[in-house]
């Protein structure tokens, strides 16, 4: 199960093809049940929660109690259960839940994103009280490996 928590620049619906009429927020706002905004992807075995029309409190609607209700009626039928938030440097949204997932991941682009980024998320990590963070790095050029254990497979 994907769910799209960017409320404020959604990106899962563009990614699989979607019309963004129902998701979270009309989950959030009383407008849709769970069923509502359930939708298939062409991955097996995969349903995937768009964010749902635009709102103008998407921060507030992140810790609207009805957000705990979708995480808990989501945890019932799923067995795992990936939130795309925005940004954790740029907006609070993430902090909020990443304080009761399981596992959170960090994506930082190679050539783009800077090192202090990996500082940043420490320091938020232990203020914060994040039990657990991992780090994925992406967009990297195997081109630009080094030779060695790993860098000779592309060769």
């Amino acid at each position: 199960m994907v769910v799209d928590l960017d409320l404020h620049k959604p990106k899962q619906a563009v990614a699989w093809n979607m019309t963004n009429d129902v998701g979270v927020t009309s989950y959030i706002v009383g407008k849709a049940t769970l069923k509502d905004t359930l939708k298939d992807t062409p991955v097996e075995n995969l349903k995937v929660i768009l964010s749902g029309p635009k709102s103008p409190n998407a921060s507030e609607l992140i810790l609207d109690s009805m957000m705990e209700q979708l995480i808990n009626e989501l945890k019932e039928h799923f067995d795992y259960i990936i939130l795309d938030m925005p940004p954790v440097g740029l907006l609070s949204d993430a902090l909020v839940m990443m304080k009761h997932s399981d596992l959170n991941l960090y994506v930082m682009k190679a050539g783009y994103s800077k090192k202090d980024f990996v500082e940043v998320a420490h320091q938020l990590m232990e203020k914060n009280q994040i039990k657990s963070l991992s780090f994925i790095l992406n967009g990297v050029n195997p081109k630009n490996m080094p030779v060695g254990y790993g860098g000779a497979y592309y060769k």
